[in-house]
């Protein structure tokens, strides 16, 4: 991946078929690494960043909420699930 700044986190979708990154401006971006290109900026505002365990969905936390976003195109699956304080980290049960 070509990134034009440091990154705070990152996550590799199982297949390896894209990459999540975090940086430490709060952006959030969906990467695809072969062609070393961003494919979405995710969030904004964000505080974590990962797949779930079969790769599907990457998972956004923010200020007030988790995103749901489709781990190929970036796209919202769901509206947000709200939160009444900042989210710092997520995980899918894989079942």
């Amino acid at each position: 991946c070509a990134l034009d700044q440091p990154v705070d986190r990152m996550d590799v979708r199982p297949d390896r078929r894209r990459v999540a990154t975090l940086t430490p401006s709060a952006r959030a971006e969906l990467w695809d690494p072969f062609a070393g290109r961003p494919v979405a900026t995710l969030a904004a505002d964000a505080r974590h960043v990962g797949f779930t365990p079969d790769g599907r969905f990457a998972l956004v936390c923010g200020p007030d909420a988790v995103r749901v976003c489709d781990a190929d195109t970036g796209a919202a699956v769901r509206p947000p699930l709200a939160h009444p304080r900042a989210v710092w980290h997520a995980a899918a049960d894989p079942a």
